[in-house]
């Protein structure tokens, strides 16, 4: 979901087709969000404009994956 900072309403949503636990969120460059999922080991990619969610690594690839950073 997500919310405008400055009215509080909500202006969002995202369906992740496959998650196993959606977690950390860290906001990257452009429309880009990535979020970790650490029951399938994996980091999404979600684009806001497009609504479209995407790994951006193999399944499984990063057990335990938790705590998100964007350089």
């Amino acid at each position: 979901m997500a919310w405008d900072v400055a009215t509080g309403k909500k202006v969002g949503d995202w369906l992740v087709a496959g998650a196993g636990s959606l977690n950390d969120v860290a906001v990257g460059d452009g429309p880009n969000i990535f979020v970790s999922d650490p029951r399938r080991a994996i980091v999404w990619r979600l684009e806001t404009t497009s609504g479209k969610a995407t790994p951006i690594v193999a399944d499984g690839s990063l057990p335990g994956a938790n705590g998100l950073a964007v350089d």
